[in-house]
């Protein structure tokens, strides 16, 4: 029987990046194509539960069959797995991304979303990124996506023969916009810097409403080496970062029982 491949993305059932992932792992096993209709960058893990989610056939630039979701890349995973596919997926590929998501940002990310409600349903994934110039994050720009493609493949085949090791729910890797078939990887963890810095300007809009807008200025270094920051920018190399669904603080028992002694002073 042959692998389920579940694809999705976050940057919208249009974006080159998407078909890119289709065709890095054609031939693997058979594959299911759920995106959302438009531009989802920065939706994180919201769904969509006020209203009934659209989803419609669409034909993708290869000729093949997709679903378009009226919905967020959570909600295009979940309305996958729970009704478009005959049977659990084996894994999900979610991306190609157009831009990086490193440091403590991933949380906003919609690629990591769609990525971490997979992993919620027990199915590994692998979150797919390119490096571009911020200003092309939202737009579906020519890039090259061979290297990436390449990675998504020689990653695919592995989760597919041999699962993810226990622990590690989904890879999240980043590709500089150098990176080539040669370019070296790195194991990295996610740094807890914001990656990016943004400036708010304010404008007075009368009736007192005032106008918010995030505009971005430049980038957050990390001068730890073993981080996805450091690698992908400082380095210029694939970042491969293991993630878990365990979000719970790293303590050892003795931190533990300190944490829980002072707590129980205040709380009783």
């Amino acid at each position: 029987m042959k692998p389920l491949i579940l694809i999705v993305n976050d940057d919208g059932i249009r974006s080159p990046g998407l078909l890119a992932a289709k065709r890095a792992v054609e031939g693997l096993g058979d594959l299911v194509v759920a995106a959302p209709r438009d531009q989802q960058t920065g939706t994180s893990r919201s769904v969509t539960r006020r209203v009934p989610i659209v989803v419609s056939d669409y034909v993708l630039e290869d000729g093949s069959m997709a679903y378009m979701v009226e919905g967020t890349p959570a909600d295009s995973v979940e309305i996958a797995i729970r009704a478009l596919t005959k049977g659990k997926p084996d894994m999900v590929v979610c991306g190609i991304n157009y831009g990086e998501n490193l440091g403590s940002m991933i949380t906003k990310s919609g690629t990591i979303g769609a990525a971490i409600e997979a992993a919620c349903y027990g199915v590994p994934s692998l979150a797919v990124s390119v490096e571009v110039p911020a200003a092309e994050y939202r737009e579906y720009a020519q890039i090259d996506f061979s290297a990436s493609m390449s990675i998504t493949r020689k990653l695919s085949e592995f989760v597919l023969e041999e699962g993810l090791p226990e622990g590690i729910d989904i890879l999240k890797v980043d590709l500089p916009d150098t990176a080539d078939r040669t370019t070296p990887f790195e194991i990295t963890r996610v740094s807890r810097e914001r990656n990016t810095v943004n400036r708010i300007l304010e404008e007075e809009a009368g009736q007192g409403k005032r106008l918010y807008q995030f505009v971005h200025e430049g980038f957050t270094p990390d001068s730890d080496p073993n981080t996805d920051i450091y690698v992908l920018r400082g380095g210029h190399r694939i970042s491969i970062s293991p993630i878990t669904l365990n979000l719970s603080a790293k303590l050892r028992n003795n931190e533990l029982r300190y944490l829980e002694g002072k707590l129980r002073s205040r709380l009783t």
